[in-house]
């Protein structure tokens, strides 16, 4: 194919001159969770938390007490026991809580239920050893519910993370 000064190419021609070579991906994979293991996980989540119900934890980053209630567990049971990590964070949920830095606050999403009980969602994160990076998600509880829930703040869930996904909100 010769090649003409004021030549305007076409896309197959384009193709052909611009082709590269595919990368393979060397990216590391994660092993799936098997089916199998999730029931498992899901228990060892409600045997730690249940005796956490209740309890009280301060938190330096928010300058408060954070309650661990009832909303709490049912969130954790269901995004905790997605990975190994994960639910290995539930495991050391005090001291990720009472370590952790804030890195952003947001409005709570109107279309999931389980955030009803909030006003405004804080995240904070925690390096924790043999984990690493662990998300953990506050809520500020609404004042009419302050009652039943006497703390400001209520743990909302707690997500292991890699490291490149940990980003600031503006």
């Amino acid at each position: 194919m010769a090649t003409k000064k004021n030549h305007i190419y076409t896309n197959k021609e384009r193709k052909k001159i611009y082709k590269t070579p595919k990368v393979k991906n060397t990216a590391k994979k994660t092993v799936p969770t098997k089916k199998s293991e999730i029931p498992k996980r899901r228990q060892i989540v409600k045997d730690h938390i249940n005796p956490l119900m209740w309890k009280i934890v301060y938190c330096p980053a928010l300058g408060a007490n954070v309650g661990i209630y009832d909303f709490t567990k049912t969130e954790m049971k269901g995004h905790s026991v997605a990975k190994h990590k994960s639910t290995t964070s539930v495991l050391n949920l005090e001291t990720a809580v009472s370590n952790a830095v804030k890195i952003y606050e947001d409005d709570i999403k109107t279309n999931i239920t389980q955030q009803r009980y909030f006003t405004k969602m804080h995240a904070l994160v925690c390096k924790i050893k043999g984990i690493g990076f662990v998300k953990i998600t506050v809520g500020e509880i609404k004042s009419e519910l302050r009652q039943r829930y006497p703390e400001k703040y209520g743990l909302y869930c707690i997500t292991a993370l890699s490291g490149k996904e940990i980003k600031k909100k503006r």
